[in-house]
Formats: structure tokens, C-alpha cells, sequence
């Protein structure tokens, strides 16, 4: 009899101790399950990104500056970021350079203004908590609004930009800088350059 004791207080103490270790290798696992599930959790994305493009236009550089607004979501998968926006765009010509020679559009009566509507997408791997490499793709189409010393005329334009950006993530502030293609045009014309945006007023909620 005294051995069954000894055997049974034995198996108890066994048993406590096997449970207090699948106690203790759950705990990791749960948090490995709620760390995944926040690592793939949708955001809120808002921000007001400005860019500057020039343009070929039949041989004379144009020089374009525009902001644009986003409202979409992101959509994380571990260390790859997928982001979807309603982009409001907007841009101007600020100058014409040709030959050595640069004219300011400001100091003449000539004028050209897009506002357009579209889409953005792009994508992003974080290397770390902090910096992520990826690409762009955004169009939209809108009013190309262009004025002389006499009259305005307004004709349904478009702009495409696709190109490689770097993320940067600081608590909800997600700055980034792009650097690309750009192509604009209106009733069959278009024309191409490159581009460079800056967004500092990004934010993920």
C-alpha cells in the first residue's frame, strides 16, 4: 500500500508539472497567434503628398509641382504592406525651359492647371520596423485647364505615375519619398518625364 502512495503522489507531481509546461507553451503560442493577427490587420490611411515632374513637351522641358490627397486603407501581411487610395490631384506648370533658356509662367499671361480624381496603389516590404522598399502605381483623370492673354479653354486630361518608393514607419507617421515615370496628356496627346514625390503628411490609423 505504501508504494501505491509513493507511485501515486509520484504521478501527481508528474502530471502537475506537464501541465504547468503546456501551461507556459501556450502562453508564446497565443501571443505568436495575436502577433500574427496584428501583423495583418487593415488601417486607416490618410495624407497630402506634394511632387514635382518634368515633362518632355516636343522638345521644350516643362517643369510641373502638384500635391495630391489620399484616403484609402492599407492591408499588412506580416512584413508586406498593401495600400489601395482615392487620390485628389492637382498640378500646374511652373515653368518652360528650352535651349538654356527658361521662361516662368508666372510673369506671363499663359497658364495650365490640371485637377483630377483616380486611384493609387502600391506595395511595400519592410525590411524592419522602420524601413520598407516597394512601388507605385497611381492615375487619375480630371480638367486641363490652359489660358492665354485672352481666353481659358478646359479639356478632359489624364496623369499616370509609376515608380520605386522607400517607407518609413514612426508610430502612425508613415513618410515615404517615390521616384518615377510620369505621363500626361489630353484628346490623344500625351507626354512622358520623370517625377519625384514627397510625403511627409502620411498617417495610418
Amino acid at each position: 500500500m505504501k508504494y501505491l502512495v509513493i507511485l501515486a503522489l509520484f504521478s501527481a507531481n508528474v502530471f502537475a508539472q506537464t501541465k504547468s509546461t503546456e501551461k507556459d507553451d501556450a502562453v508564446p503560442a497565443a501571443q505568436e497567434v495575436a502577433s500574427t493577427s496584428s501583423d495583418r490587420e487593415f488601417k486607416f490611411v490618410i495624407g497630402a503628398n506634394g511632387f514635382a515632374s518634368t515633362i518632355d513637351i516636343n522638345g521644350v522641358d516643362g517643369k510641373f509641382t502638384g500635391a495630391a490627397i489620399e484616403v484609402g486603407f492599407a492591408r499588412y501581411f506580416e512584413s508586406h504592406r498593401l495600400r489601395f487610395s482615392l487620390l485628389f490631384q492637382s498640378y500646374e506648370l511652373e515653368e518652360l525651359s528650352y535651349a538654356g533658356t527658361t521662361i516662368k509662367l508666372s510673369s506671363t499671361p499663359v497658364s495650365l492647371d490640371y485637377t483630377g480624381v483616380g486611384l493609387g496603389f502600391n506595395y511595400t516590404y519592410f525590411v524592419n520596423d522602420a524601413v520598407g522598399f516597394g512601388g507605385y502605381l497611381n492615375h487619375s483623370r480630371g480638367d486641363l485647364k490652359g489660358c492665354d492673354a485672352t481666353s481659358c479653354s478646359t479639356e478632359d486630361g489624364y496623369q499616370t505615375d509609376i515608380g520605386a518608393r522607400v517607407d518609413f514607419k514612426v508610430g502612425v507617421w508613415t513618410p515615404f519619398i517615390g521616384l518615377g515615370a510620369t505621363s500626361i496628356g489630353s484628346d490623344g496627346e500625351s507626354y512622358s518625364g520623370v517625377s519625384a514625390y514627397v510625403g511627409l503628411l502620411n498617417f495610418e490609423f
